[in-house]
C-alpha cells in the first residue's frame, strides 16, 4: 500500500480540501490523427472514495461542489509532425468541454498539453480527459508524464470555496501590437461573493487569504513566429505571466495558474499582449468560459484544516541552464513562506508536514534558437509529479508552466528541473511572475 492510499484508509469522506484522486497510466496510447479519444488513465495512485472507473477512464463525483482538476498529456516526439496542433480536453462523459489546452508543434519534437480548471460538479458528474491531434498519423502518449489529478476544493458557501468565473461574451477584436490589454470579460458562470464587476473587468478580494488564480485565453487571426503573453495582475502590477510563440496561423491557446496571496481590497484582473510585429489580432470566446476566461478559487479553509504551509520561491538572480543538461532551478528568492518550509540557498520546498499540497510553477527560457527543446518538470523526493514541454518557433523566449495535486510526505524535497537543448547555454528569466515554483498545503 503507497503512502498515500494508506493515509486516506480511515478517510472515505470528501471533506473540502482533500483530494479525490490522482490517475496515470499504465503503458503509453495509441491515438488516431483527426479523432478525439478518451485517454486510457488506467491507474490510480489513490482514490479516495472509488470515484475514478479505470475501465471507462471515468470520474463521477459523489458529492456536489467545486473541483480542481488539473491533467498533462504528452505525445513521444518520434510522432511529433511539425506545423500541426493538439487540444487536450478536460470533458464530462457526454463530451462537454470543461477546459481545452490547445498546442502547436514546431519540429519534430515532444510536446505537452497541461490544461487546468475549476468546475462546479452535482453528484454523479463526470470528467473525462481526452485528445485531439492532427499529426497525419498515429501518435503515442506518453504513460511516463501524463497524468489526472483531481480535488474537491469546496462546497456552495465555504470560506475556502471558488470565488468566480468571469468570461467573454463576444470576441475582442484588434488587439494592437505590443501592447498590454485588460481582456474585457463581461460575463460570469458564477460570482457566488459578488466580487467580480463585468464592467470593469475585475475581481476584488471581501478577504485576505492564498487565492488559485487561472487565466487562459485563445488567440484567434494570429502571425506567425511571434510572441503572445497572457498575465494576472494584482492591482495594476503582473504577478504571473506565460508566454508561448505562434509557429502557424491557426488559433494559439494559453494558460497561466498561480497562487497569490490576496487582502481585503486587491484588484485582480487578466491582460494580454502580442507582438506581431505591426497587425492586429482577436481574442476568440465562444460566449462559455472554455476558450477565454478568468477563474479564482480562495484555498483557505477555515474548519477543514486551516493550513499555514504555503510558499512562493522564485528566481530574483542570474541563472544559466547549459544546453542538453537538465538542472535545479535556483530559486532564490521567496515571496511568501508561511511555515519557514522554502530554502532559497537550495530552491527547495521541504513541508514540515505530510499531506496533500497543491503546487504550480513557472520557467521562462530567454531567446533560443529555432526549434530548440526545452521542458520542466515538479519533481517530490526525485519522483516526477507534473512535466511540461515545447519547442521554440524562430529565434525566441520561451515560457512553460504547469499544476498538480500531490501527496508529499514530511521532509521530503520538491524541487523545480529545467531543460533545454539550443546548443548553447540559456539564460532564464527572473521575475517571481515568470520563474517560479507555488506550493499550498490542501489537506
Amino acid at each position: 500500500m503507497t503512502d498515500s492510499v494508506a493515509h486516506w484508509e480511515d478517510l472515505k469522506v470528501a471533506s473540502v480540501g482533500q483530494p479525490c484522486c490522482r490517475v496515470t497510466m499504465s503503458a503509453d496510447q495509441t491515438v488516431a490523427s483527426s479523432s478525439t479519444t478518451d485517454i486510457a488513465f488506467d491507474t490510480e495512485q489513490y482514490d479516495v472514495r472509488d470515484e475514478f472507473d479505470t475501465g471507462t477512464y471515468t470520474f463521477t463525483a459523489k458529492d456536489a461542489g467545486y473541483y480542481l482538476i488539473t491533467a498533462s498529456v504528452n505525445i513521444l516526439s518520434s510522432d511529433v509532425v511539425a506545423d500541426k496542433y493538439l487540444q487536450v480536453q478536460i470533458t464530462d462523459s457526454a463530451g462537454a468541454y470543461y477546459d481545452i489546452a490547445m498546442v502547436h508543434t514546431v519540429g519534430a519534437l515532444g510536446v505537452s498539453g497541461n490544461p487546468s480548471t475549476v468546475a462546479y460538479l452535482d453528484a454523479g458528474g463526470t470528467v473525462k480527459i481526452r485528445l485531439r491531434h492532427v499529426m497525419g498519423a498515429n501518435a503515442d502518449v506518453d504513460a511516463s508524464y501524463s497524468f489526472l489529478s483531481i480535488t474537491k476544493i469546496a462546497s456552495i458557501g465555504m470560506t475556502g470555496s471558488p470565488r468566480c468565473v468571469a468570461y467573454l461574451s463576444a470576441k475582442q477584436l484588434n488587439i494592437a501590437d505590443s501592447t498590454v490589454t485588460q481582456v474585457q470579460l463581461d460575463s460570469e458562470e458564477y460570482d457566488l461573493f459578488g466580487e467580480f464587476d463585468t464592467g470593469a473587468y475585475n475581481f476584488t478580494a471581501s478577504a485576505e487569504g492564498y487565492y488559485l488564480i487561472v487565466a487562459r485565453i485563445l488567440w484567434e487571426t494570429v502571425v506567425t513566429d511571434k510572441e503572445h503573453y497572457v498575465y494576472i495582475y494584482v492591482n495594476g502590477v503582473s504577478t504571473r505571466v506565460s508566454k508561448v510563440i505562434s509557429n502557424t496561423t491557426a488559433n494559439q491557446g494559453q494558460e497561466v495558474v498561480g497562487i497569490v496571496h490576496l487582502d481585503a481590497g486587491d484588484v485582480v484582473d487578466m491582460r494580454c499582449q502580442q507582438k506581431s510585429g505591426g497587425a492586429t489580432t482577436d481574442v476568440f470566446t465562444d460566449n462559455t468560459a472554455v476558450y477565454t476566461a478568468l477563474e479564482i478559487a480562495k484555498l483557505d479553509c477555515t474548519g477543514s484544516g486551516g493550513f499555514n504551509s504555503r510558499a512562493h520561491g522564485y528566481l530574483s538572480g542570474v541563472q544559466s541552464i547549459n544546453t542538453a543538461t537538465e538542472t535545479t532551478v535556483a530559486l532564490d528568492t521567496e515571496l511568501f513562506d508561511g511555515m519557514a518550509e522554502f530554502d532559497v540557498a537550495t530552491g527547495l520546498f521541504t513541508p514540515k508536514e505530510s499531506g496533500y499540497y497543491s503546487l504550480s510553477a513557472a520557467v521562462r527560457f530567454e531567446t533560443m534558437a529555432d526549434q530548440s527543446f526545452a521542458y520542466i518538470r515538479i519533481r517530490v523526493g526525485g519522483t516526477t509529479v507534473a512535466y511540461a514541454t515545447d519547442t521554440t518557433s524562430g529565434n525566441n523566449r520561451i515560457s512553460l508552466t504547469m499544476s498538480v495535486v500531490a501527496y508529499v510526505k514530511v521532509g521530503q524535497d520538491v524541487d523545480l528541473r529545467a531543460y533545454q537543448a539550443s546548443g548553447g547555454a540559456i539564460v532564464l528569466t527572473a521575475d517571481a511572475a515568470c520563474t517560479f515554483l507555488s506550493a499550498h498545503r490542501l489537506s
